[in-house]
């Protein structure tokens, strides 16, 4: 029997490893242990689109639908697949304390949004490169690049003021 074969109690760390699962991950358990509290304060931001991981964003979806705290058991059940079901139990199940969970889920949110925007970046670069291997005008790019250079600053400096 392989190390691979052996059942993990902790898989959370090693599931969502890159800085926006965790993200994700964050916002989940804040609404999960905390939702009368932060829904109010922060369901004009909270945007499940944002979420790359289909399990977080799913749970999301059903934390905040009843719009009251839910029955974290009976959110299992929506989840069909043993495995999902393993791993959705591990997050609601594995409650965390954290200090402020309203400024956990902004900053996450930040996080996410700012991975978005780099994106954006990187792709308008890429469009960029191509016009000018073109010999086509650019500025409209450039002003693009310069927008959401500008969104992303806004979004740093929003979240140093916190």
């Amino acid at each position: 029997e392989g190390i691979r074969d052996q059942p993990r109690s902790r898989g959370l760390g090693d599931v969502y490893k890159r800085q926006v699962q965790k993200a994700q991950l964050e916002i989940i358990r804040a609404l999960a242990f905390h939702l009368d509290d932060v829904l109010p304060a922060v369901k004009s931001q909270l945007d499940f689109e944002l979420f790359d991981e289909p399990i977080l964003k799913k749970l999301g979806g059903l934390l905040i639908k009843e719009k009251k705290g839910v029955e974290l058991s009976a959110v299992i059940d929506h989840f069909d697949d043993r495995q999902e079901k393993k791993l959705v139990s591990e997050i609601l199940f594995d409650e965390v304390y954290p200090d402020d969970p309203v400024q956990i889920i902004q900053e996450c949110l930040a996080t996410l949004k700012g991975r978005l925007i780099k994106d954006q970046i990187k792709t308008a670069r890429l469009k960029m490169r191509e016009l000018e291997s073109l010999g086509q005008d650019t500025e409209a790019i450039i002003m693009e690049v310069a927008e959401l250079q500008k969104q992303l600053q806004d979004l740093t400096m929003s979240l140093d003021r916190e």
